[in-house]
């Protein structure tokens, strides 16, 4: 059944995003429709509960397996599957009709509603995936032709003014680049360079902090420059409730982002008997490629690297030793100064080191954007507190503390590219 040449990625990667999203809702639906018990539909219930039941099960036991790379049917076997699903759906919408004619005001009752509402949903999803499907077969290989040269090896971005004001000071023969009519993102380029070596590298920022402005100032950059290494630079909280229970300063490296916001809201009964509130995970974490994070540790590990760059910055002595730590970074677009709060989702989320605004956001654009010549993508986020009242900064530490952070993630990813980079 595997098929590893499909000509369709985009569009199976959509219907499965689509079918990931949505699974809990779909499955809640034909689980609590059943004939006798659950939701009640009354009229042309056994019609109702047989049409959800054949669409769960056509969608999730038929089609979506089929939709992953390990187990991938031929794009025929699997546009086969889906028109003949739309066909099956569109002639049950008469079923609709026939449920609101037989109400005395003409409406749908509850039950009949839901399912109406889930049906055309997926119908809708079902024929734009065909229509990407189209999209797909003729474009082939084509890649997207960028309106800037793409000589670009890296593009790195910032959230804030610090942190970008951190990487240029950097650069080199830095200079405001054209974005093309209309764009609303400033460009930057220039590059690093020691003597010997000398890397292309283009900076912007987002226009504000959060999820939504790193994600768009990241599929800007990939679409117009086709990087090689796409990197998000800066500083975040890091935790004291990790395993690496990090200090100010030290460079966390995402191996993995999830947004923490990514849940379903649901109630259950409490203690008292009243409705509580809870939430049930449905978070898609996105890795940076393991071999990539790999040779940044190994790089991190060499003897002179983090004292040098520790002993560079003027104030460093009252920062602990520096250290490169490895793990997840959990994302979302809230400000943190809770602790009780943050170290609630650090621990909801095994594997993390620290939280920001803006990873996951940059993860889910290198991942997305394009289908061919994806960018490598990482994110070096540098401890600037520690999501709360910050009670273990000193005096001392507190007016410098952003500045090292910021200081300390670009240095590092500096002298890391101009060793490592490009890659072999």
């Amino acid at each position: 059944m595997a098929s590893k040449y499909s000509r369709i990625k985009r569009a199976t990667s959509y219907l499965k995003d689509f079918l990931n999203t949505n699974q809990d809702e779909y499955r809640d639906a034909a689980a609590n429709l059943t004939l006798g018990q659950g939701w009640a539909a009354f009229l042309f219930d056994e019609e109702i509960y047989s049409l959800m039941a054949n669409l769960e099960g056509s969608l999730y036991e038929e089609l979506y397996p089929k939709l992953f790379e390990d187990n991938q049917a031929p794009d025929t076997e699997i546009l086969d599957n889906i028109s003949q699903l739309i066909t099956r759906l569109e002639a049950s919408l008469s079923l609709f009709k026939k449920v609101a004619d037989a109400e005395e005001l003409g409406v749908l009752n509850t039950s009949a509603g839901i399912v109406q509402t889930l049906v055309f949903r997926v119908l809708y999803q079902l024929k734009e995936t065909l229509e990407l499907a189209e999209e797909d077969k003729r474009l082939g290989t084509m890649v997207p032709q960028t309106t800037v040269s793409s000589s670009c090896q890296i593009a790195i971005i910032t959230a804030t003014q610090e942190e970008f004001d951190a990487v240029r000071q950097l650069m080199t023969n830095f200079q405001k680049l054209p974005g093309g009519d209309n764009d609303a993102i400033n460009y930057y380029g220039g590059s690093f360079e020691d003597g010997t070596k000398s890397l292309s590298v283009i900076l912007a920022r987002g226009l504000h902090q959060g999820i939504a402005p790193a994600a768009t100032v990241a599929g800007k950059l990939i679409w117009k420059f086709l990087p090689e290494y796409i990197v998000m630079l800066g500083h975040a909280a890091g935790s004291r409730k990790s395993t690496h229970k990090p200090n100010l300063g030290d460079i966390m490296i995402a191996s993995s982002s999830v947004n923490y916001h990514q849940v379903v809201y649901k109630t259950r009964p409490g203690e008292d008997g009243q409705p509580e509130l809870y939430e049930s995970d449905r978070k898609m974490e996105i890795p940076a490629d393991p071999s990539w994070v790999r040779n940044i540790e190994e790089f991190a590990r060499q003897t002179n690297v983090l004292p040098e760059i520790q002993s560079a910055y003027a104030h460093g002595n009252l920062f602990e030793p520096l250290r490169a730590l490895p793990g997840k970074l959990i994302t979302g677009d809230a400000l943190m100064r809770a602790d009780e709060h943050f170290d609630k989702l650090i621990e909801d989320n095994a594997g993390s080191v620290g939280l920001d605004m803006e990873t996951y956001g940059v993860y889910y654009a290198a991942e997305h954007t394009v289908f061919l010549k994806k960018p490598l993508f990482i994110s070096l986020k540098s401890v600037s507190d520690y999501g709360g009242k910050g009670k273990e900064i000193t005096k001392e530490q507190k007016p410098l503390k952003t500045d090292y952070a910021a200081y300390t993630s670009a240095a590092f990813f500096y002298r890391y590219s101009l060793a490592c980079l490009p890659l072999t």
